[in-house]
Order: structure tokens, then C-alpha cells, then sequence
């Protein structure tokens, strides 16, 4: 565990995250706050130590699943995360400190080849979705990126949260690299924070896995009905 200080937080980078989980049939549109994780295409393990702030609780990151859900088009496809916590549901009013309006944001970066690409940030509380924020932050000034739901846009926060957003609308990302993440879960405190980064495989091959698993599915109710 390291402890660094940026913008006057004090953050909780969890090192040495575990990948548990390849799935074989791509993603599924499902956003109803319930992370499923045989809905998404790869899934990491944020690693919980004891005594860190926010462990084992509500405000600790547990999961971060990646999927690409194939639409008509690879424009018309959605990439697709979802968010866990040790113990669920996600606690959307944090610890209290900033009074009852108290809030917590989930925080994205998306970087590829070294640079970063988009920030998105999904704000909470009382137990809903405030606000979806996505900023294309590859040039030298950010812009706001925008999102209509559902059109898209899908958003729900349960027991865990979930995001959904046009392939389309990530225009300064290459569908046929790698991208790095790094999603900051802000406890609605104004020092403690926790961090979760991976590496995820390039959208492309997460999309042939997804068509390779309806494939897959369309040939076993053939040999059914057959």
C-alpha cells in the first residue's frame, strides 16, 4: 500500500491487483446496478488490507469489470463497467464529513500508449446517480464530451455501479489497443480515497470474444433443435 498526496487528498493506491476472471462470451447490456460478471468480458480484484481507510465497507472498491456489448455496428456497440464494494451496496452519502448533502464520485481515467484520453465521473447520492461527466482530456484543452441517456448513456447504482456508453462517443480511442484505467472512488470525506488501476485488452478483441459467444450460443440451440 502507498500513500500519495494529489490535490490535497491523501489516496489509497492498492497495488497488485488480481485478474480472476477472462469470460468467453462478451458482454451483455445489462445496467440495473447488479454487477453480473459473467455480463462482462474481464474483470480485476482491488486487493483489501485490513486497517486501510474504507475497508471492508461500503466505500471500498472490491471489483472493476470491463466489456465491450456489441450493437448493430461497432459504432453502435457499448463499453461497459461495472463497480463493486466489499460490502455492498455501494454507500452513495460517504462518511458524513461534508454534512447531509455529503456525496461519493467515481472517478475515471482512460489512457492509451501513455496518454491520457478521457476522464469520466459519476457522482452519487442517496442512493442514485446524480450525474454522468465524460471530458476528452487527449488535446491541449479538455471538452466536454456529450452524453444523452439513454440514448448513449445507461446508468445504475445498487449493489454495485454500472456505466454504458456508446463506442461512438470514444472517438480519440483506438478499438485496436490496449487502454489503461484508473478509477478513483471518493468516499465523500476530504482525505481518504481509494484507487484502483489495470490494464484492460484492446475494445476489438473484447468485441470478437462477445460475437464469438452468440455464435457459440446460436450453434449449441441449433444442435438442440436439431
Amino acid at each position: 500500500m502507498i500513500f500519495v498526496k494529489c490535490s490535497g487528498k491523501l489516496l489509497v493506491t492498492v497495488l497488485g491487483i488480481a485478474l480472476f476472471s477472462s469470460v468467453g462470451f462478451g458482454a451483455v447490456l445489462d445496467v440495473d446496478g447488479n454487477v453480473n460478471t459473467a455480463h462482462y468480458d474481464i474483470t480485476f480484484t482491488d486487493t483489501d488490507i485490513p486497517g486501510e481507510p474504507f475497508a471492508g465497507t461500503g466505500l471500498d472498491i472490491d471489483t472493476v469489470s470491463w466489456g465491450v456489448a456489441p450493437g448493430a455496428s461497432p459504432a453502435d456497440s457499448w463499453y461497459t463497467l461495472g463497480m463493486t464494494v466489499v460490502a455492498p451496496p455501494i454507500n452513495t452519502t460517504g462518511d458524513g464529513s461534508l454534512g447531509p448533502l455529503s456525496r461519493t464520485s467515481a472517478v475515471l481515467t482512460l489512457s492509451q500508449g501513455g496518454s491520457d484520453k478521457y476522464l469520466i465521473q459519476a457522482t452519487m447520492l442517496a442512493g442514485t446517480v446524480l450525474d454522468v461527466l465524460m471530458v476528452d482530456i487527449s488535446g491541449p484543452t479538455p471538452a466536454i464530451v456529450p452524453l444523452t441517456a439513454p440514448t448513449d448513456l445507461q446508468y445504475k447504482v445498487d449493489n454495485g455501479l454500472e456505466l454504458a456508453i456508446k463506442a461512438s462517443k470514444f472517438a480519440n480511442l483506438s478499438p485496436v489497443s490496449p487502454f489503461d484505467f484508473n478509477l478513483l472512488f471518493e468516499g465523500g470525506g476530504i482525505i481518504r480515497d481509494d484507487i484502483i488501476t489495470g490494464r484492460v485488452p484492446e475494445p476489438a478483441t473484447m468485441s470478437m470474444l462477445a460475437v464469438g459467444g452468440l455464435i457459440g450460443l446460436a450453434r449449441r440451440r441449433k444442435r438442440r433443435n436439431g
